[in-house]
């Protein structure tokens, strides 16, 4: 079977970022990004927006997903609330997503942490989201944490097993399947690379499923 030139081209470059990934490490991309005004973006402009369930798309400059992904989404996190986290011997509640990284796998990270890393970024949410549906999505989004990275981006819904901790996933399978499985049939795959996935990009364009309710790009705020 002959490869399409997209799909030999996504193939080529998940190949290399997976080598990176497993030998080097791709936390050197994250270092220099870090910005003052990160955790004033996330105080003042995110937290009085967040409800369980609600997606962030994020773009950062020279990490693995830019390569990998296109568009002016390259990355895809669920937030899945306040969390308690014991720190210096006593319990804090932190806001918290879960994400596919290339090198640590479906995880939960702080989301201040995941705003720091991040160049541009859009909080949005499913139309008429409803408390029940933001609690299935965080549910299901809690299913899949362990899973390796899937460097090969393609989906497969003919196996879902929530106990197959082993299946591998990237980050916006994740919400293709979290937000499918709390309102089925919201979102459908594209052919991306040759073959039928889903992207971050797809969920921005998804006007008439989702809404954003603020961005920041090349360091503009915008609240809608």
């Amino acid at each position: 079977m002959k490869l399409s030139v997209k799909k030999l081209y996504h193939k080529t470059i998940s190949g290399l970022i997976q080598f990176f990934a497993k030998n080097i490490g791709t936390k050197w991309f994250y270092a220099v990004h870090k910005t003052n005004s990160a955790q004033k973006d996330v105080d003042q402009i995110i937290v009085p927006l967040l409800k369980k369930g609600q997606s962030f798309l994020t773009k950062t400059k020279g990490a693995a997903s830019e390569f990998m992904i296109p568009g002016d989404w390259s990355h895809f996190l669920i937030y899945i609330g306040l969390v308690p986290i014991k720190i210096n011997g006593s319990i804090q509640m932190i806001h918290c997503v879960h994400e596919a990284t290339t090198e640590e796998g479906y995880v939960m990270h702080y989301l201040s942490d995941v705003i720091c890393r991040t160049d541009n970024w859009a909080l949005t949410e499913l139309i008429d989201m409803t408390p029940l549906e933001g609690d299935k999505i965080v549910q299901k989004s809690t299913t899949m944490l362990g899973r390796e990275y899937d460097f090969g981006m393609d989906i497969d819904e003919t196996s879902d097993d929530e106990d197959e901790s082993n299946k591998k996933i990237f980050c916006s399978e994740s919400g293709y399947k979290a937000i499918n499985f709390a309102r089925p049939g919201t979102l459908d795959l594209r052919d991306t690379f040759g073959y039928l996935t889903f992207t971050p990009q797809d969920c921005y364009n998804a006007k008439s499923k989702f809404k954003v309710l603020a961005q920041k790009i090349d360091n503009v705020v915008t609240v809608f």
